[in-house]
């Protein structure tokens, strides 16, 4: 994975990397998406598309389940070129979100 400025390269592909610190604020729900504490583990197949939230407030982490309307932030489309597992950030604190560093084992 490179990080160039707000977006960062997996297999050439750029993503946006999103700050939802403003966004989850004016929020008074919990960030669930950062409360694991370790990586959410999905398993997607070549040519899968999967929806991974962005804004932290899902019921259903680490998918997108449209909590985001009405905001400006919009969930991960990932494509996977072959059969892999992704490795989401759990605990909040990877530099590489949505996808975990490492970071949690730290903590």
């Amino acid at each position: 994975m490179e990080i160039v400025n707000d977006k960062y390269s997996i297999n050439g592909q750029f993503y946006t990397i999103y700050n939802v610190s403003s966004y989850l604020k004016g929020n008074i729900m919990k960030n669930v998406m950062n409360s694991k504490g370790q990586p959410h583990v999905v398993d997607i197949s070549a040519n899968e598309t999967k929806y991974i939230c962005q804004c932290g407030m899902t019921s259903t982490p680490p998918y997108c389940d449209g909590t985001h309307q009405g905001s400006d932030i919009e969930p991960l489309a990932y494509t996977a070129t072959e059969d892999e597992q992704l490795y989401i950030c759990g605990c909040g604190k990877s530099t590489g979100k949505p996808f975990c560093d490492g970071s949690h084992q730290t903590i």
